[in-house]
């Protein structure tokens, strides 16, 4: 075949593709945009996160007093695994069964902690605002 055939092949399939009538191309395009709109979510749902974490923090340097240190240190386990019992605050903050029960009390209390199972004992809590910026981006 002639150089000059192929050519206009080629520039029969560009035409094609940028007028979205070659189908391989239109997939690639919707696939592309598919990846664009969930980069802009990642990124403002990361944004959120990092402003979430910044007012908790001081939230608690400004109301916790000797015990936000071990608050901090709860936060930073809840970022990880938003899902808690006192038993593992205990062991994340270094904190008396008493201690850690009387931390995760007083962030129930400011709303930073919700406690999912209703049960005297063996009690679960949940990180319930973070986890909502990631659910439908509510902070």
């Amino acid at each position: 075949m002639s150089h000059v055939y192929l050519n206009k092949i080629r520039i029969m399939e560009i035409e094609k593709f940028e007028a979205g009538h070659y189908e391989q191309g239109y997939q690639y395009k919707y696939f592309l945009v598919g990846i664009e709109q969930t980069a802009e979510h990642a990124v403002n749902t990361l944004s959120k996160i990092l402003k979430f974490k910044e007012e908790i923090e001081n939230h608690v340097r400004m109301t916790y007093g000797k015990r936000s240190t071990s608050a901090i240190l709860l936060i930073h386990q809840l970022l990880k695994n938003p899902y808690t019992n006192v038993e593992q605050a205990k062991e994340t903050c270094r904190l008396s069964y008493k201690a850690a029960n009387d931390l995760v009390k007083k962030f129930c209390e400011d709303g930073l902690l919700v406690e999912i199972t209703q049960q005297s004992r063996n009690r679960m809590f949940v990180f319930d605002q973070y986890l909502k910026l990631f659910i439908n981006g509510e902070e």
